[in-house]
């Protein structure tokens, strides 16, 4: 697979996410990516952003339901 941006090799490795959320910090250790040998761009895999779109999401829940 060749990276979007300056066509070099994407690599499958693992990697850290990192989001901030109304002042917490969520850290994922050792997530499947793919990046670019050359650019370092980080190209995630659909199930990987679907993950990360879910946990978001119910962090996001979870402070609204404190806050109300």
């Amino acid at each position: 697979m060749k990276c979007l941006y300056c066509n070099g090799n994407l690599v499958l490795t693992k990697d850290l996410y990192h989001a901030d959320r109304f002042g917490i910090h969520l850290t994922i250790d050792q997530l499947p990516v793919y990046k670019c040998d050359t650019c370092g761009e980080v190209l995630l895999d659909t199930k990987e952003v679907k993950l990360i779109q879910k946990i978001l999401s119910e962090l996001d829940n979870s402070l609204k339901q404190k806050a109300a």
